[in-house]
């Protein structure tokens, strides 16, 4: 796990990407060869060059044009279940020194250097994560690819549609309650030991004519 090259602060003013959607059309038909490839074993692959040939510049330049730097990065894993935050972590601990990294996280200058990014995600179909007693733990094989660039431009019929990070309600954004369950994990990741170990474990002792039993040290299990 490195680090070090995480910039200590944040900049001193905002650093921005642009949201490439004929970029994000590329890394979809990436996930989408990945995925299917475990049909076949023959076709699986854990590279930026698909099994059909596609390449970061092809895939980059089939649905608009790139302009300066270019930079991708793929990761492969096995996963019970996808988190935001997690990725974003994935991404900054195990980049290596590849640029991507650098780019995301680190000082202004380097961040400065790209204007535009665009990802997709996916897993095996034919896997499905599960929990048996007594056996081992099923995860699924899953890819995440990542690619940024100085500029782009979409090709003509491209659809632009620019998302945006923002809290109001409505079917893309939380609405207060959901918003404030959302603050409060990431307040109980960021915090599980000092304050919400206490809370839960203070709620446990008031249990009363229910079952209710919160096991931290792993030493039997929790009902």
């Amino acid at each position: 796990m490195n680090t070090v090259n995480v910039a200590a602060a944040a900049a001193a003013t905002d650093v921005t990407l642009k949201w490439a959607e004929g970029l994000a059309l590329g890394n979809v038909a990436y996930i989408t060869e990945w995925t299917a490839a475990f049909a076949s074993a023959a076709d699986k692959f854990t590279s930026l060059t698909t099994t059909d040939g596609t390449t970061t510049a092809s895939r980059a330049n089939a649905n608009g044009t790139v302009t300066g730097a270019l930079v991708e990065a793929a990761y492969f894993f096995k996963a019970f279940s996808l988190d935001a935050t997690d990725l974003m972590n994935f991404i900054i601990t195990n980049d290596g020194t590849n640029a991507m990294r650098d780019t995301l996280f680190n000082t202004e200058a380097e961040k400065l250097k790209y204007g535009v990014m665009s990802m997709a995600v996916g897993a095996n179909d034919a896997c499905t994560p599960a929990f048996p007693t007594g056996a081992d733990h099923v995860a699924c094989d899953t890819a995440l690819i990542v690619t940024v660039a100085k500029a782009y431009a979409n090709a003509a019929g491209v659809a632009a549609c620019q998302p945006t990070i923002a809290y109001g309600g409505g079917i893309c954004d939380p609405d207060a309650w959901a918003g404030s369950v959302w603050e409060s994990l990431q307040d109980a990741r960021l915090f599980p030991a000092a304050v919400w170990k206490p809370l839960l474990t203070a709620i446990a002792a008031g249990c009363d004519g229910m079952s209710c039993t919160y096991v931290w040290d792993g030493s039997v299990s929790a009902t």
